[in-house]
């Protein structure tokens, strides 16, 4: 939550009770807001900006029970924590409501002050636990999909590498066996100039300009040296090859 503070709201039809809470809350250092029914509830949770960190609601209320808008309150907002006050014997109703997960904690009416306090401590902790929680799963989802994305185009490019690899081997093979048809005539002398062994490069687009010169040098360095040894056999002396 970093410096966020904590806010809660209290949704009670009794004025003396909210202000009650208030008091108490105010001591421990939290904002609050308060509501006079479940429908006002509703529209503070719709409207906030942030979640709120804790709802505390009465369960007797004419227009919405407690448990009812805990209930909707867990849809709208899902991160705050959920407290239910009542004074009266609904047992049934609030163990029902517990058990479905509208409730996450209950305080009887008359409440003692430092077990409130505890409780209210309790639950703020619970939703900064919650909400940080959340938070991570969110960066955690956005990552996977990002790291989804880059192993996709990791893939792709090696795939199409892969295929330039193919391409590139195939005109080497080609260049080969042009190179392969290469005969030395009668006096010595390759049928296959310079000129055309450039233009055979060239037309393949295999090498770069600085690559092809070392690449015809050492040609022209083994076809002198093949030179050379047809000329020896025949009993005179290739003039030294010059750079």
């Amino acid at each position: 939550m970093g410096k966020r503070k904590h806010r809660v709201l209290i949704v009670d039809d009794e004025k003396m009770v909210s202000k009650a809470l208030g008091r108490i809350l105010k001591k421990i250092g939290v904002d609050f807001v308060s509501c006079e029914s479940g429908k006002q509830g509703l529209e503070e949770l719709t409207k906030a900006e942030f979640p709120f960190s804790l709802l505390i609601s009465d369960q007797r209320m004419p227009d919405m029970v407690g448990s009812e808008l805990l209930e909707q309150a867990r849809e709208e907002s899902p991160e705050t924590i959920r407290f239910l006050i009542s004074g009266y014997s609904d047992t049934d109703v609030l163990v029902d409501a517990i058990n479905k997960g509208f409730v996450q904690k209950f305080i009887q009416k008359p409440w003692d002050i430092d077990d409130l306090v505890d409780k209210v401590k309790e639950g703020l902790t619970q939703f900064r636990n919650t909400f940080e929680n959340e938070k991570l799963v969110r960066i955690t989802k956005k990552q996977s999909k990002k790291l989804y994305q880059l192993s996709n185009e990791l893939n792709e490019k090696i795939t199409k590498n892969k295929k330039n690899v193919e391409e590139l081997d195939q005109k080497i093979s080609q260049i080969k066996t042009e190179v392969g048809k290469v005969k030395i005539g009668e006096n010595g002398e390759s049928r296959l100039s310079v000129e055309n062994f450039e233009k055979m490069f060239e037309q393949h687009d295999v090498l770069e300009n600085d690559k092809l010169n070392s690449l015809y040098h050492d040609t022209l360095s083994e076809l002198f040296r093949q030179f050379n040894d047809i000329a020896q056999k025949n009993g005179f002396e290739m003039p030294p090859l010059k750079d």
